[in-house]
């Protein structure tokens, strides 16, 4: 229980490391909302048809597939355009915020549709998140796009969703539903846009792009399996600090101080929910 709830952590860890890269990949190129989403689509689904090839699990990711995991497939579909189109309006940072407000939305989802009870520590760490990212926007609220907002707001709502489907049929394929997602924005993409007029070096970042965010995905569906819904958002929440630090790093997009000390929030919500874990474990581990 113990190996199978550390693995669902690491997991979790390296799916918000690999989703706070996002924010470099979108802005780091000129291209618009739907050649991003198209060249992220295609190498995300040639990778993840290369894994299915290679583990020889056609049957078990593809044709297993049910009502559950196309469900799942289109609400990580609209996540992810919802996800990409953000950044196209809103600072790197303020998508990271809003993002964090995941383990409260995810809270309410498992807590409606789930039935699970969260624990105090998990409420009580998530409303800490949440005033950090309310530490952001009251300096910020008059500058940032309402669009911007509304489509991070959907992408969260996505992201939270979608840790429940995997937790309530912990059964339901990983990879297939990712590989059906990316490739069904393929035909929708090409309907808006000419992906083919992108300029060569851009493709590759967004290769690259399709290629992490298939893994991050890989890795949260996974990870979700092992974790109450709510701690899976909150480490994923570690987001929050990262993509803006990664942003400055890269990009030089430099947020104001109060997204610091948000971000810092954040990052103490989530530290002190796992110490405070490992240390009532450890004192049942004892009692028993």
């Amino acid at each position: 229980m113990k190996s199978s709830r550390s693995a669902g952590v690491l997991l979790v860890l390296t799916s918000a490391f690999l989703f706070s890269l996002a924010g470099i990949f979108v802005k780091g190129v000129t291209a618009d909302t739907w050649t991003i989403v198209f060249w992220r689509s295609l190498f995300a689904t040639l990778f993840l048809l290369a894994v299915i090839g290679y583990r020889q699990s056609i049957r078990t990711e593809l044709i297993a597939i049910d009502r559950v995991g196309l469900v799942a497939s289109l609400v990580g579909a609209c996540g992810i355009l919802a996800f990409v189109a953000a950044f196209k309006f809103i600072p790197v940072a303020n998508v990271s915020f809003i993002y964090a407000t995941a383990p409260l939305v995810t809270a309410v989802i498992a807590w409606a549709w789930l039935r699970e009870n969260p624990q105090l520590k998990t409420i009580l760490a998530s409303c800490i998140a949440i005033l950090g990212v309310a530490i952001i926007f009251a300096s910020s609220l008059e500058q940032t796009s309402i669009q911007g907002n509304l489509l991070a707001l959907l992408m969260t709502i996505a992201a939270s969703l979608y840790i429940c489907i995997y937790r309530r049929f912990p059964k339901t394929p990983v990879i297939g539903p990712i590989f059906i997602q990316s490739a069904i924005l393929m035909p929708v993409a090409v309907c808006f846009v000419n992906p083919f007029s992108g300029v060569f070096f851009e493709i590759l970042i967004m290769a690259l792009f399709g290629i992490a965010f298939a893994i991050a995905i890989g890795c949260l569906a996974l990870g979700a399996r092992l974790l109450q819904p709510p701690e899976t958002s909150l480490l994923s929440s570690l987001e929050t600090p990262l993509a803006p630090i990664l942003a400055f790093l890269v990009l030089s997009e430099l947020p104001s101080m109060s997204t610091f000390y948000g971000g810092l929030v954040v990052l103490v919500a989530v530290i002190a929910s796992q110490i405070t874990y490992q240390s009532t474990r450890g004192q049942r581990m004892i009692k028993i």
